[in-house]
């Protein structure tokens, strides 16, 4: 099966009528992503032939995918019918208490993006409320060309002889090519909750009213982010922390790990678990972790309830979410219990635990129910669900030519004048070679692209492309001339920069194992020669320390060695061939190929597609050890 025909079957309601579903947006991370599944719907049904134009489209349904799918079936030239309520969208349109960002969710295993690159409806990191009322803008040209008629009126959908769909609704009988069903989510209260506007951000400074929240998705894990944190900034503090973990390496590498086992679907969920704790306990020996226990309030009483101690690790939660609810377990801000809660006369019941409900707020975050009942059985949506997660992921159908700035500039309504004074307080102008960044840069880390298009800024009045998914802006940086042992003019200065960085080391790792480790590897560059010095691997270290290359206490040792604060082991990156000709990466072209999905060869100039492959994690000495600053 191609990509076509499993895009096309994750979404095909009965495989003898092309009627098409898309789920409900659940949270504010899963906009971008239904987005994309609209788009990409929509061009795999152009891409095969499904869909002409001049075709009759019905869109049936609500939520942000239904913007985006009228605007994409009127590009594409199809005639729309569109059958919405009439509000058009949910309280989500005033959810000014959540947070929305491109691929915040998709961390680490994509690159951070404040902006979407679509093709159309484009958006920045915001509000909900923000968000919405941007792509309101752009999609109101293409609704105000559409004839909108009631979704509560529609009875039922048919199939004609010929192939072709009948809507039956109060109004008449509409014929169609194809529907595609934009579930809304039922209009219960469960469902709407999560996007009315609450003050659970300040609630939780009353220490006397016990917190309980009931879930593991994603809905539940950034209440409970709200709650426990005192500046939770409506989310923006998990991007923070993103930003904060280039810093921590090996913490994101296991975060990897346990994605990768979590898609899988061959572990109970312990391993993931585990992982994730292990890669809070990594980030509490950096600077981010100190920030994030700073925030934490102790003093409230919060709980997590799920069904199972590994629930609040599954894949329907961001990972950095997770990793921010593992940690503020794992420092005993939240106490996590197993169980269902049950109310009997005045009480909640979570197992063995009981809470007055006079002195407790339960927050009960489930999965969104259907709002297209009459339209779609549970049989089929359970169906639809299993094909989607077998289907391809991270898949992109729709076309994606070079921008240039002056095509955003004429499609998204001055959206990047408002993006560079929102987020950074700068304005911006148009050169035929992208966004060139003007005003005080001071130290804010600004972004490579916006909308697609590249960034400069203005450095000395000379405008100089950003290095990097995202960077302090300054001069590009220049790594430190090597500095060996045998530089040294004695060994006394030698042993005295290695006594002090154990003393610094003793006080920062959190563990005696994790210490230990760290002073093998410090035993080990105290007797090493300068060849050894200059090109440390990680298999290099943990023959050193006598340890595997995947031990745990090995990633946190390093981690902790190479964390800004220390510095001792400063991370580089080696390229090395087919041929095993090596050539070094700085760290801001290997982000640049990240963020372009290619890697020019650094001796031939040819693009290499896989070029993550060929590139080895290295460490050298930094100047606490090699005197560079001395």
């Amino acid at each position: 099966m191609n990509q076509i025909e499993a895009i096309l079957s994750g979404a095909r309601v009965r495989q003898e009528a092309h009627i098409y579903y898309l789920p409900p947006v659940e949270t504010a991370l899963d906009i971008a992503v239904a987005q994309a599944a609209a788009l990409n719907l929509v061009a795999a049904l152009k891409q095969s032939n499904a869909l002409k134009r001049g075709d009759v489209a019905a869109v049936i349904g609500g939520n942000v995918s239904f913007m985006t799918v009228v605007a994409a079936l009127m590009e594409i030239g199809c005639n729309v019918q569109l059958f919405t309520n009439e509000r058009s969208t949910g309280p989500e349109t005033n959810a000014s208490h959540r947070f929305a960002h491109p691929t915040l969710g998709a961390w680490p295993s994509h690159n951070l993006s404040d902006t979407t690159q679509f093709p159309l409806l484009d958006w920045y990191a915001g509000s909900v409320a923000d968000v919405y009322r941007t792509l309101k803008e752009q999609a109101d040209p293409y609704l105000r060309r559409v004839e909108r008629r009631s979704l509560r009126s529609v009875r039922e959908i048919t199939k004609t002889a010929d192939g072709d769909l009948i809507i039956r609704s109060e109004q008449g009988e509409t014929n169609a090519k194809t529907v595609i069903l934009v579930d809304p989510g039922a209009e219960e209260p469960a469902n709407r909750a999560y996007w009315q506007v609450d003050s659970l951000d300040t609630e939780a400074e009353d220490l006397d009213t016990n917190f309980v929240v009931f879930g593991s998705g994603d809905a539940a894990l950034v209440d409970l982010l709200r709650i426990v944190h005192q500046d939770f900034k409506i989310g923006r503090l998990a991007l923070d922390v993103v930003n904060a973990l280039d810093h921590a390496p090996f913490a994101t590498e296991m975060i990897k790990k346990a994605e990768v086992i979590l898609g899988e679907g061959t572990s109970d969920g312990e391993a993931v678990a585990k992982l994730y704790f292990e890669a809070a306990g990594v980030i509490d020996e950096q600077p981010v972790g100190h920030h994030l226990r700073g925030s934490l309030k102790y003093g409230a009483k919060i709980f997590l309830v799920s069904g199972s101690k590994k629930a609040p690790f599954v894949s329907a939660s961001a990972p950095i979410h997770k990793l921010m609810a593992a940690h503020a377990i794992r420092n005993a801000a939240v106490r996590q219990l197993v169980g269902a809660p049950e109310i009997q006369n005045g009480v909640c019941h979570v197992g063995a635990t009981q809470f007055p409900m006079d002195k407790t707020r339960l927050i009960i975050r489930a999965s969104v129910a259907t709002g297209l009942r009459a339209l779609i059985t549970q049989e089929e949506l359970e169906t639809l669900r299993y094909r989607r997660q077998m289907g391809p992921g991270g898949v992109t159908l729709w076309d994606t030519p070079n921008r240039s700035a002056e095509d955003i500039v004429s499609d998204r309504a001055g959206q990047q004048d408002d993006y560079a004074a929102n987020s950074f307080n700068m304005g911006i102008r148009v050169t035929d070679q992208g966004f060139v960044l003007t005003g005080e840069a001071g130290d804010k880390v600004l972004p490579t692209q916006i909308f697609g298009a590249p960034v400069y800024v203005d450095i000395e009045n000379e405008a100089s492309p950003m290095h990097g998914n995202s960077v302090v802006l300054v001069p590009a940086l220049k790594h430190n001339s090597r500095h060996h042992w045998a530089n040294e003019a004695t060994s006394g200065t030698r042993l005295a920069r290695l006594a002090a960085a154990r003393r610094m080391v003793a006080t920062k790792a959190r563990s005696t194992s994790v210490s230990h480790t760290c002073d093998r590897i410090l035993s080990f560059i105290e007797s090493a020669t300068p060849k050894d010095l200059r090109y440390m691997t990680v298999e290099s270290l943990a023959e050193a320390a006598d340890m595997t290359a995947l031990d745990t206490d090995l990633f946190k040792a390093i981690s902790l060695l190479a964390s800004t604060g220390i510095d001792i082991l400063p991370p580089r990156l080696m390229f090395v061939d087919d041929d095993d000709l090596q050539t070094e990466l700085s760290l801001t072209e290997f982000e640049i190929a990240r963020q372009s999905g290619t890697l020019k060869h650094p001796r031939t100039g040819t693009l290499v597609a896989d070029f993550e492959h060929y590139v080895v994690p290295f460490f050298t000495l930094g100047p606490r050890l090699s005197g560079a600053n001395a």
